[in-house]
């Protein structure tokens, strides 16, 4: 507010004090056309200050949500000084203390008996190759150390990415050489094994002390040392094919989206067989925190990573040291004799590695791993005979735990019965783990994804729906204080983010649930653009290039061709493709299958050829194009100039 303002302020205060006396329409007239022509420049001045403010900090993200967040009033969501556990009261240092020992405390849950022969049961055969660690080079470092955020948060050392990418051309020499150091001589410095630990509210109540998770931050120079360790083991274990494909954490050209989208193709494919499938859900506790060190050493060297490179990792692993920061708190350092940092580079690799041999306990079914979320499914014809075999896994999963020493959450463990809407469940299984019984629920969220136990997305389009209402409401409060630039990458991040992730799993819903989606959405164009209640927005979504639900969901349609084709291209056509001949057929150019319900057309053998004889120009543009982002543009620019809502 100018001082010209705060003025007029008063000025139209004390006319209105004046009408109330003398009840004078005159003056009352008068008051309202100052009122209003002050209202106008009091919301001119106050966009022009937000415009300015966010201005200033375009180029950094972390403060244009720091600037939001005050905007709309979003709550401090800080971890309250004093909490009470198990009857306790902590507060300040007491209670940064309390998280401290009870993170370091989580993965000793279990016993350290020597399980060597249990281990045997379950692990694969010996790689008959070993890792060698290469050097590294400047320029390796040189372009990690420029790939890093500048507000990187800073661990032990107080660094931030910023600083260090600013000097990066002159880190490069001495970072190779600590580097190369710890290669050759399997010596991982002490100096970066200090980890100031987070804490993260996870949901639930406060004052549950199960209900937070820690986050290690590490220093800048040892995720330097990280990466380089990361980049060569990753390397060779792809090589050898160490990881099951099963596995889609953490993986190159593997994602969430790929996961859930084999979890619906089997799924359909039991519907179209008329069989049942069961499908449990495990959740381990404190996964990353309960890996005993001495199990993932006997484990390396099947896997080929022995000699230096299984003793920088034991390097790696000992003698860490962590201290819990709270409100300006900070624990004392206490010594890591378990788990693997979460929030460190090497942490996620050595995890997938632990768990790896899952997939080896005797009656595995189709299963599906990201990191430390699994999944299962049992098909057949009768439950009983699928309860049977369900729950002698489970018994067989017992001892797998057992061995690795990890614990089964049987509370948040759950099973779904998935079968079409029309077929009777005429039985009532009961699944157990160790005297414990598995709760049954009709929907299950996987992977941010809810499974409906009929297959149906309705579920998962209403919690999508309920997001983008939320984040319309954040819209609207403030599309009269921000630039059109800011509320379009506010759309990105609080609409577009719900409605694209995993769009490949559900987006084969029904035209009813796409609709709901599609009004949401023009609603938030609405917004962005200042339009009114009736004003029609598809002019708007081409002046942004924004895709509506169809479209975007074939472009992800596409993108699964590309990789396919870029993966095996002969068995792609062999698929999908009618045989070669001379003469021009009367049929279309792919194949579609013939299926025996409706739920067969979301499969993805189905989806394909039909979307590809409707659009046969895509074929040439997946053919055709360079890279992949080529591809996506020249994609994007055809789905919006020929397809329609």
């Amino acid at each position: 507010i100018s001082r010209e303002l705060y003025k007029r302020i008063t000025e139209r205060n004390k006319l209105f004090d004046k009408f109330i006396r003398s009840k004078d329409q005159t003056i009352l007239t008068e008051y309202k056309r100052k009122r209003n022509k002050l209202n106008a420049d009091i919301k001119k001045a106050r966009l022009e200050y937000y415009k300015n403010k966010f201005i200033a900090v375009s180029d950094d993200p972390k403060k244009i949500w720091k600037e939001m967040g005050r905007l709309i009033g979003k709550s401090n969501s800080k971890i309250p000084n004093t909490l009470n556990f198990e009857g306790h009261q902590y507060s300040n240092a007491s209670l940064a203390e309390k998280f401290n020992s009870h993170f370091l405390g989580s993965g000793a849950t279990l016993g350290t008996a020597d399980l060597t022969h249990d281990l045997g049961r379950y692990v694969f055969p010996r790689v008959s190759s070993s890792i060698f660690l290469i050097p590294c080079s400047e320029s390796e470092i040189f372009v990690f150390l420029r790939s890093l955020r500048n507000n990187t948060a800073a661990g032990d050392d107080d660094i931030k990415g910023g600083p260090i990418k600013a000097v990066a051309d002159l880190l490069c020499s001495p970072l190779r050489h600590i580097c190369n150091n710890a290669l050759a001589t399997g010596t991982f410095p002490d100096g970066m094994k200090i980890a100031r630990v987070a804490i993260l509210h996870k949901g639930g109540i406060l004052d549950d002390i199960n209900n937070y998770r820690p986050i290690s931050v590490l220093p800048l120079f040892s995720k330097v040392l990280e990466h380089v360790i990361k980049t060569r083991m990753s390397k060779f274990l792809d090589e050898q094919r160490v990881f099951v494909k099963e596995q889609y954490g953490f993986q190159r050209d593997k994602s969430t989206e790929m996961a859930l989208v084999n979890i619906k193709e089997w799924l359909l494919n039991n519907f179209e067989m008329k069989k049942f499938t069961v499908g449990v859900f495990l959740d381990f506790k404190k996964a990353f925190d309960s890996i005993k060190h001495d199990i993932l050493f006997r484990k390396l060297p099947f896997y080929g990573i022995r000699g230096v490179a299984l003793e920088l990792i034991r390097s790696y692993l000992s003698n860490r040291m962590q201290y819990t920061c709270l409100n300006g708190y900070r624990s004392m350092p206490e010594l890591i004799t378990y788990g693997v940092p979460q929030g460190s580079v090497l942490g996620p690799l050595f995890f997938i590695i632990y768990i790896n041999d899952i997939v080896n306990i005797p009656q595995t079914p189709d299963i599906i791993l990201y990191a430390d979320y699994t999944s299962l499914f049992f098909s057949g014809n009768h439950l009983r005979e699928l309860e049977t075999a369900t729950n002698m896994w489970l018994s067989e999963l017992c001892s797998w735990l057992g061995s690795n020493q990890l614990q089964l959450n049987v509370n948040k463990t759950k099973y779904v019965i998935f079968k079409p809407r029309n077929k009777l469940d005429d039985c009532n299984i009961i699944l157990k783990f160790q005297n414990s019984v598995i709760e049954r629920v009709s929907t299950y969220k996987f992977l941010g994804v809810l499974f409906e136990e009929n297959l149906s997305w309705t579920p998962h389009i209403n919690k999508i729906h309920k997001n983008i209402s939320r984040s319309i409401g954040i819209l609207y409060r403030v599309r009269s204080l921000i630039p059109n630039w800011l509320k379009l990458q506010l759309y990105y991040s609080l609409v577009h983010s719900h409605v694209n992730y995993c769009l490949l799993v559900w987006g084969s819903t029904t035209r009813t649930n796409l609709e709901r989606l599609f009004i949401m959405r023009k609603k938030a164009i609405r917004c962005i653009d200042n339009l009114n209640f009736m004003d029609h927005t598809a002019p708007y979504f081409l002046k942004h290039n924004l895709l509506n639900v169809n479209q975007m969901f074939h472009l992800k349609l596409s993108i699964y061709i590309r990789n396919y084709i870029i993966n095996d291209k002969t068995t792609f056509f062999e698929t999908f493709l009618w045989n070669n001949t001379q003469y021009d057929l009367r049929h279309e150019s792919y194949r579609i299958p013939r299926l025996r319900t409706t739920y067969g057309n979301q499969k993805l053998e189905y989806m394909i050829p039909q979307f590809l004889n409707k659009h046969p120009d895509v074929m040439g543009i997946i053919l055709n194009s360079a890279s992949r982002c080529s591809f996506k543009n020249d994609l994007k620019r055809y789905l919006l100039s020929c397809c329609s809502e």
